[in-house]
């Protein structure tokens, strides 16, 4: 898959610390390149809010610059790994890797060229384990494409809410969605 383009590893991170540790880690053994975005990162521990609560204008549209950045970055990833439940992560990243995901699925149909599989992860909750789904579907079940790491480590912990319009009829709309194969409970 990295013949046409090298393997490269973009961090959307708010704690900066976080860049460091996964170059050095690198550095000793694979030599990934792990690239980020040059912002300013909050205080070790914390993590980038709209309720941060700025005392200075010019800092708190550089805070949604920056969040904004990572948020288009992943994006334009193959894959993303999210390492914590985030709201942030599960918003377009995970809708675009899903798309990618369905798109390549329906190009390659019948052609032989392979390419770069689209993969939305969740790291698990002690970080000993990685699920990746590569449809919808797939994630929303938790029934994952693949799995890294140690089989019997907690999942992340997730909770899956789709509010329905209170429609007439509106079971209808539940009954699709259960003959689409996403469990309702």
């Amino acid at each position: 898959y990295f013949t046409k383009k090298p393997l490269m590893v973009y961090v959307g991170t708010d704690t900066g610390s976080v860049m460091q540790k996964l170059r050095a880690a690198s550095n000793k053994t694979c030599e990934i390149p792990f690239v980020s975005s040059d912002q300013t990162f909050v205080e070790e521990g914390k993590s980038v809010t709209w309720n941060l609560g700025y005392d200075d204008q010019d800092k708190c549209l550089k805070g949604w610059e920056d969040m904004f950045l990572d948020m288009y970055l992943f994006t334009r990833c193959n894959s993303v790994m999210a390492g914590t439940y985030s709201s942030f992560t599960q918003s377009a990243p995970l809708s675009f890797m899903m798309h990618k995901a369905k798109q390549q699925q329906l190009q390659q149909q019948g052609e032989g060229d392979e390419q770069h599989p689209h993969y939305f992860c969740d790291v698990g909750v002690d970080g000993n384990r990685m699920d990746c789904a590569s449809t919808l579907i797939e994630w929303l079940n938790r029934t994952t494409s693949m799995t890294w790491g140690v089989l019997n480590a907690t999942k992340q912990r997730m909770k899956h809410e789709i509010m329905f319009p209170v429609l007439e009829g509106g079971g209808a709309i539940a009954q699709a969605f259960g003959r689409a194969g996403i469990k309702m409970d």
